[in-house]
């Protein structure tokens, strides 16, 4: 749930700068970046009116009238003091180099005020106002945040109604999160249409269609393939050669008459209707070895038959 009107301008305070309110201005073509500071309030100077739009990921966007509908509050590394506290500062930036940088957490303060970190620098570190001599007004970003400190504390008044068309849409940041960036990047060029929170595009949601379909027909070939497979496996298995060249019946042609039995002379299995089968092994035969012309007797030596 939104803690902010969408449609309001508001002004933003800290409780350490008396009579100061948060400005943010818009960088020109070369510069994708502009100053974000303090200065004397003027709620009708439009970098002191700033718009608080809400997100789905439940973070927030913020832009003056001053940066304009794609001017967003980022931060960036100076490059001179990065490695130490308050080396990253607060800027505005362009959408369409924006990343993680522009989208804001606000957490509740007991004196009424929201402390502010944002994505990319992650929860370690908070948003807040220099009061110091010869940086007073500057902003940046600090780990020291234990406890809730008057210029780490931000309010926010609303001024009067947007209503302003271009204001009413937002352009999402895209871009791989910048919290140690410079100013050095190549302008791109404005995007006139600005997409909402929307979800997939229409050309993602094509792209997933396409490869659902794509799927589905890689799936139904190989089902086919797999049931000829199998048809033919079970044809060969059914009519499948023996010795002598003929065919065996299929198992659906049995019918029901016994076609072994018992000799009760010899115990051995015997064919029915075959009447030169033998029951045993003659005793007077001999079995030529394959590689030595050799002769061994059939039956095994101490006349037991097998």
């Amino acid at each position: 749930m939104s803690l902010f009107d969408q449609n309001q301008w508001y002004q933003i305070t800290v409780p350490k700068l008396n009579n100061e309110s948060m400005a943010g201005l818009k960088g020109d073509p070369q510069n994708t970046a502009a100053a974000v500071f303090f200065q004397s309030t003027n709620t009708s100077s439009p970098a002191q009116r700033w718009q608080i739009w809400h997100t789905d990921n439940d973070t927030y966007v913020l832009r003056s009238q001053a940066s304009g509908p794609t001017g967003y509050l980022a931060v960036r590394a100076n490059t001179t003091t990065e490695s130490h506290t308050g080396g990253t500062t607060a800027i505005t930036r362009q959408a369409n180099v924006a990343g993680g940088e522009a989208f804001w957490k606000m957490n509740t303060f007991s004196n009424g005020g929201l402390g502010m970190g944002n994505l990319a620098n992650g929860t370690d570190w908070g948003l807040f106002a220099k009061d110091e001599a010869g940086n007073r007004g500057r902003m940046a970003m600090t780990n020291n945040i234990k406890g809730e400190q008057d210029n780490q504390s931000f309010k926010f008044k609303k001024i009067e109604k947007i209503d302003d068309p271009a204001f009413s849409t937002l352009q999402t940041p895209t871009a791989t999160p910048q919290p140690t960036g410079g100013s050095s990047q190549s302008p791109d060029s404005p995007n006139t249409t600005l997409p909402t929170f929307s979800g997939l595009s229409t050309g993602g949601k094509v792209a997933i269609g396409a490869s659902v379909g794509a799927v589905v027909l890689i799936a139904l070939i190989i089902g086919l393939l797999f049931f000829q497979h199998r048809r033919r496996h079970k044809q060969s298995s059914v009519e499948s050669p023996i010795a002598g060249g003929s065919a065996s019946k299929p198992a659906s042609s049995y019918d029901g008459t016994v076609k072994y039995s018992h000799s009760t002379e010899q115990g051995i299995p015997q064919e029915l209707g075959q009447q030169n089968a033998a029951s045993e092994l003659d005793g007077g035969s001999r079995m030529n070895e394959l590689d030595g012309g050799r002769t061994l007797p059939a039956e095994l030596p101490g006349s037991h038959a097998r």
